[in-house]
C-alpha cells in the first residue's frame, strides 16, 4: 500500500496476490491485483478502479494500465445550483 499523487489528487495505491480457484477445474492460479482510490473532490466517496489478471506474463502490462488510468483519472466539479 502506498499514498501516490494523482492529477485528480491524493490516492492510495494498493496491490495483492492471491490463489483463487478455477471453478471446474483442479487450477489454482494467483491472481494479481491493484487497486488505487481515490477521493472525488469534496463528496466523502472514493472512486475504485480495480485491474486483475492471473496470467504471470501479463502482470506488469496490467499494472502499467492500471496506473494510466489512474493518471488520467479527473473530476469536474459541479456548477451551483446544477446539482
Amino acid at each position: 500500500m502506498e499514498v501516490v499523487t494523482l492529477p485528480a489528487g491524493p490516492a492510495v495505491r494498493v496491490t495483492s496476490a492471491r490463489a483463487v480457484a478455477v471453478p471446474g477445474t483442479d487450477a489454482v492460479p494467483t491472481m494479481a491485483q491493484t487497486q488505487h482510490l481515490v477521493p472525488v473532490l469534496d463528496t466523502g466517496w472514493l472512486a475504485l478502479l480495480t485491474t486483475s489478471t492471473a496470467n504471470p506474463s501479463l502482470v506488469a502490462g496490467v499494472d502499467e494500465v492500471a496506473d494510466q488510468m489512474a493518471e488520467s483519472l479527473a473530476f469536474t466539479p459541479i456548477p451551483a445550483g446544477r446539482g
